[in-house]
């Protein structure tokens, strides 16, 4: 009944705690799961990700549509209907792959359905492969088109599509100068010559001075500059100027160092995460093995333990044994001792004396096997502990270096206790290969177990020791015991009973002999006194019973014999009794001694669960 309560118990606990719990997280799932196939559906859908129309070269792309900005004109390539319009076959690949996570994700709430017919386990093992292959493609090509790792263009292709679109520029503009009325232009181009530097028609100013002439080309001289005039340097000169402030060199080249920069950057920071991935996989490695290890010495040192444990307890047992031997000993010593106070005739070497004298030598082998045994105890304890400490202290050792690579994988750059340590990098004083730290785990381990299953086998051989002698010493007791003159005192008493009955034979033997010479003496008279004159007749009767008188006489006569040597027996019988008396009387003080004195003694003679230090 008590076991049914139990289950009844144990079906309410896991309907309450687990099955509830897991129909709201399979609810909390599915609503997750819709959300993500909408994300999905949104993102894919979205034609432009990334970019600005604001800056210098206005660009913006998605993942399979891009957009260019020259002149207020915007040209945008890729179509989801025409696959052939997307830009590059990298953007291909990565709207094939996306289009798949995001179609995994639809077939994920359609697999839905399938709780109606299928069992929850299948449906939740279905969904959540289809939902780890739709996640595991779609956010890693996004990842690396949203990090520029699939870069088209090197700087050497974007300076000469730059130096392209200022030529078409400058072709542009050519030709819609042409196109102007000839009015329109305030002044004719002339082309420059190679080595000459065209002057336009230089006019003086107000004061009569002009702004600037050759000679101030060919000296460095400047002309001053006063309140009439504004004029200090040459149209050539600020043409140069011009050109100089309005020369895309310096961009192109801001444009590849900024490229480079950020190549750098990515690959140092991308070297750095790679390095601190595997870092973190290495540690993580080195703590499941020093966790496992740690695991392996935790059990070594319970056994160990428990191991000291018992065996201390075996030896208190054992010197409770050797403690309790004592007494069997005195036992014996007490019984030989009473019973040499017997009287002579039964002081005689029975069986009981020499089981007593057996008893005696056992309890010293005995006693000599539990000292030899409590050695023995006694060393390996020492073993054992040294044993415990070394165990114990590698435990300590690991149970720190655990906790420290615990720490390390917590740490990352964003916590707050990391800091430069000069003098860091650098190994230990007491470095040593990963080989010796395998081999030493090991070997402590194996020696411990080594020890323990010694100490194991030696509580064995213990146990059996001290219930076999435990054993023994019973037995030779039990023998001891019954050997206690039971049979010399059986052969007396039946000696004197029947010495008793003899006696008493005898005795109804003379009784009945008495009665019958008094039976035929007593008719003999009457009939010869007793009868008249003429009645006294030799009768056929009367000579029968003489007949009778003879024949009673010689019985009588036989009978006085047997009589006679009734009474030799008998007084050889009394003379016996009197000898068999004393002889009882010693018997019985023998039997005192024996069944009294001695049996009272051994009546503390230790059981045999005593005997093996229970």
């Amino acid at each position: 009944m008590g076991s049914k309560i139990e289950y009844v118990d144990s079906s309410h606990l896991y309907a309450t705690n687990y099955v509830r719990n897991s129909k709201a997280i399979g609810v909390l799932w599915a609503i997750f799961t819709i959300c993500y196939a909408i994300i999905s559906v949104v993102a894919f859908v979205t034609p432009e990700w990334i970019g600005d129309l604001e800056t210098e070269y206005p660009r913006k792309f998605g993942l399979w549509q891009i957009c260019r900005t020259d002149d207020a004109v915007e040209d945008c390539k890729g179509r989801l209907d025409d696959f052939t319009s997307i830009n590059g076959f990298v953007f291909k690949i990565a709207t094939v792959l996306v289009g798949a996570a995001v179609a995994l994700a639809l077939f994920t709430i359609c697999a839905m359905l399938l709780f109606f017919f299928c069992r929850s386990t299948t449906v939740f093992h279905i969904c959540g492969w289809l939902q780890l292959i739709s996640a595991d493609r779609c956010p890693k090509v996004c990842t690396d088109i949203g990090a520029f790792k699939k870069a088209a263009k090197s700087p050497e292709q974007v300076k000469e599509e730059i130096k392209a679109a200022e030529e078409a520029k400058t072709q542009k503009a050519s030709e819609e100068k042409a196109l102007k009325p000839p009015e329109e232009e305030s002044e004719p181009l002339k082309p420059e010559q190679s080595g000459e530097e065209y002057l336009p028609n230089l006019k003086p100013g107000p004061d009569g001075n002009v702004d600037w002439t050759p000679l101030g080309d060919m000296t460095g001289t400047r002309p001053g500059v006063n309140k009439y005039s504004i004029s200090r340097y040459s149209l050539s000169e600020w043409r140069n100027h011009n050109q100089k402030v309005l020369d895309p060199e310096i961009i192109v080249e801001s444009n590849i160092v900024e490229y480079n920069a950020k190549t750098s950057m990515m690959q140092a920071f991308g070297n750095i995460d790679k390095q601190q991935s595997e870092n973190f996989k290495r540690l993580r490695q080195k703590a499941r093995d020093i966790f496992r290890w740690k695991v392996e010495v935790e059990k070594a040192c319970k056994a160990i333990t428990d191991e000291v444990e018992l065996l201390e307890i075996e030896r208190q047992r054992l010197k409770g044994a050797s403690k309790v031997l004592m007494l069997p000993e005195s036992i014996s010593k007490e019984c030989l001792d009473l019973r040499s106070n017997r009287f002579q005739p039964d002081l005689v070497a029975d069986l009981a004396e020499k089981e007593l004298i057996k008893e005696m030598n056992l309890v010293s082998e005995v006693r000599a096997t539990l000292k030899n045994t409590l050695d023995e105890i006694e060393k390996q304890m020492a073993v054992n502990k040294a044993a415990k400490h070394r165990i114990e202290y590698d435990w300590c050792d690991k149970t720190m270096a655990y906790n420290t690579e615990a720490t390390n994988l917590g740490l990352d750059t964003k916590s707050n206790t990391i800091m430069f340590r000069p003098g860091a990098t650098r190994f230990g004083e007491y470095t040593a290969p990963l080989e010796y730290w395998e081999y030493f785990c090991r070997e402590n381990v194996q020696n411990c177990e080594a020890a323990r299953q010694k100490s194991a086998d030696l509580r064995g051989s213990l146990n059996a020791i001290l219930v076999n002698g435990g054993r023994k010493l019973r037995n030779q007791a039990d023998r001891t015991d019954m050997a206690k003159l039971e049979e010399t005192l059986r052969n007396t008493l039946q000696r004197i009973a029947d010495m008793e009955s003899l006696i008493e034979n005898l005795k109804d033997s003379i009784k009945k002999m008495d009665a019958a010479m008094k039976l035929a003496q007593t008719r003999l008279d009457n009939r010869n006194n007793w009868r008249p004159h003429g009645e006294s007749v030799r009768d056929q009767p009367h000579l029968g019973l003489i007949e009778e008188v003879k024949k009673i006489h010689e019985t009588v006569t036989s009978l006085l014999g047997q009589l006679n040597n009734a009474e030799r027996v008998r007084s050889d019988l009394l003379k016996k009794r009197i000898v068999l008396e004393k002889d009882i009387a010693s018997k019985r003080k023998t039997l005192n001694i024996d069944r009294d004195r001695c049996g009272m003694v051994r009546s503390h003679y230790p059981s045999a669960s005593e005997l093996a230090g229970y």
